[in-house]
């Protein structure tokens, strides 16, 4: 779906491929790249980084209606604007080695495609070899949105030298609540 401003990715994707000879095309291209350099440096107002922070709420049925006319529970979901997510998408990318190094110790999938299903099948395998184990899942809640954006910011900054640019970032990029 398309987030509050109701960009298309093709609206970018055009314009970021550049398989066309145009120069007034090629100048916009240009304008976007140093406006959302700012953005990332955080060198816009605040009320725009507030509202380029903004999603549209969608309700996800997980699975059909039932037959009784019950709702089926919703997933949420919340696109936000085309032009952040591609920036944060190339930032992160840009960063990936300094995420590894600040996240790797702790999030098991992290910078790994497929690292969720490759954890899941190495603890079925272990299982299998050791029977005598028991698989215990110890997230009690989901920990999404729960830590503080502050919280986060301090944690990579403690993490010199490798972390200060994602920590720049993750402050930029992260949505504005109170630490």
């Amino acid at each position: 779906g398309t987030g509050p401003d109701r960009m298309r990715n093709e609206h970018l994707i055009v314009l970021a491929n550049g398989h066309f000879n145009d120069p007034v095309a090629a100048a916009v291209m240009t304008r976007i790249d140093a406006f959302e350099s700012l953005y990332v440096q955080g060198r816009l107002p605040a009320w725009y980084m507030r509202a380029t922070s903004a999603v549209r709420m969608l309700a996800i049925n997980k699975r059909a209606p039932e037959p009784n006319g019950a709702r089926p529970p919703v997933r949420p979901v919340a696109p936000g604007n085309v032009s952040r997510r591609a920036t944060t998408r190339a930032v992160v990318s840009s960063l990936k080695s300094e995420f590894l190094e600040v996240l790797q110790p702790h999030q098991v999938a992290v910078g790994a495609p497929g690292g969720l299903t490759d954890a899941v099948f190495a603890v079925r395998a272990d299982l299998e070899q050791r029977p005598g184990l028991a698989d215990v899942d110890a997230d009690i809640s989901n920990a999404y949105n729960e830590v503080k954006r502050a919280s986060i910011c301090r944690a990579y900054a403690r993490r010199q030298p490798a972390a200060t640019s994602a920590a720049s970032a993750t402050r930029c990029l992260l949505p504005s609540r109170p630490s």
